[in-house]
């Protein structure tokens, strides 16, 4: 009687978490996030997983009959509600990241940085990016070790008014491979063999980017070079272009990823 009962709660629970979209497999268990063994880091944001472990927490503890709280009936949790506040984990306070693109305040920022950059290039930089209201596409070009990165790091810091060193979670470095051969290095895809969307960080960032639209993101593509650039951008390229929707997948049973995505104004 007592396994049946601990069967009985087991589905409830599993049926609650279906409900509040955490993915459910073979009924016996579920996906809290993707963990990317090569990376070493999960391919969801570390705020999503954070949000998915304490819903999945309080659905357990709430069929069980445990704890003194009550989880409130028909309120689902999704990760918008868990993945927008960001916390200080030191100082345990809600850091409020807001951004300015004016080039006197940006400049300022960046002259108190250790790092130096003539200003003229500065100013190329900002007004390239700033100069459509749809298109925010910069090539930096150079010899490897000139800085080409740290200037990219250095602005989309200055832009929410932050120091070079400090951690923005607006801004995302990504390392190019020279075995990226399609859009799908940047897009992800649907692997029938495990059964599941393979995220990956750009993919992640331009869904942050449609959830916080008043937010500006910056994707850094590092060394983008190391493979045909018109292999693994043309996807990107023509969805900035056309300000149409860039094909994902075709399922029917994929709620965490939409079929077709756009490219924001604000990434």
């Amino acid at each position: 009687m007592h396994n049946q009962d601990n069967e009985t709660l087991k589905h409830r629970a599993l049926d609650l978490l279906k409900e509040h979209n955490i993915q459910v497999r073979h009924d016996s268990e579920y996906l809290i996030g993707t963990y990317n063994n090569f990376e070493q880091q999960f391919e969801e944001d570390l705020a999503v997983i954070k949000g998915r472990f304490v819903c999945a927490a309080l659905l357990f503890a709430h069929v069980s009959g445990r704890g003194s709280f009550k989880f409130p009936e028909n309120q689902v949790i999704t990760d918008e509600a868990t993945s927008d506040t960001l916390v200080d984990e030191d100082s345990e306070e809600t850091v409020d990241y807001n951004s300015n693109f004016n080039f006197s305040v940006i400049f300022e920022t960046i002259q108190n940085c250790s790092l130096t950059f003539d200003k003229d290039l500065i100013r190329d930089l900002h007004l390239n990016l700033t100069a459509l209201n749809d298109k925010h596409f910069v090539i930096l070009s150079g010899i490897s070790g000139t800085g080409k990165t740290q200037l990219a790091k250095l602005y989309a810091n200055a832009v929410y008014g932050l120091p070079y060193e400090a951690d923005n979670p607006y801004l995302s470095i990504i390392p190019v491979r020279p075995d990226w051969t399609d859009g799908t290095a940047l897009f992800g895809y649907y692997s029938s063999f495990e059964n599941r969307y393979i995220m990956t960080e750009f993919l992640r960032v331009l869904l942050h980017a449609h959830k916080e639209r008043e937010k500006p993101h910056f994707i850094v593509l590092d060394e983008m070079n190391l493979a045909r650039v018109e292999y693994y951008l043309s996807d990107y390229l023509s969805g900035v272009e056309s300000h149409k929707e860039i094909p994902l997948h075709n399922r029917d049973d994929l709620e965490e990823i939409p079929s077709k995505i756009s490219i924001p104004p604000n990434l």
